[in-house]
């Protein structure tokens, strides 16, 4: 898990690249190994995490993206070997491969 310290000290290195510095856009986009999903509503919160027993197992702040039913998640950005992922997907007969038609 990325500690709180951690991030900020991350987004304080990116933001010194922009011009914008601390005042540029931020985003967030979840990797599921081949593309990019960012997602256009995120909050910051906090998670508690009951044991078992009750008792509090874990506390920790988060990034809270928000992706209801209906609404638009935001842009994806497919990775660059994607196509050849599912090339290969086919070549292989994969389980759940379907020919791309190309």
């Amino acid at each position: 898990m990325t500690t709180i310290r951690e991030l900020i000290d991350g987004l304080i290195e990116g933001a010194s690249v922009l011009e914008e510095g601390l005042d540029a856009a931020f985003s967030v986009a979840v990797c599921n190994g081949d593309d990019l999903q960012f997602i256009n509503r995120v909050d910051i919160g906090h998670w508690t995490r009951p044991a078992d027993d009750g008792s509090l197992q874990e506390r920790f702040m988060l990034l809270r993206a928000h992706l209801h039913p209906g609404e638009e998640a935001g842009e994806l950005s497919r990775g660059v070997a994607a196509d050849a992922d599912q090339v290969l997907r086919e070549w292989t007969g994969e389980p759940g491969s379907e020919p791309s038609g190309g």
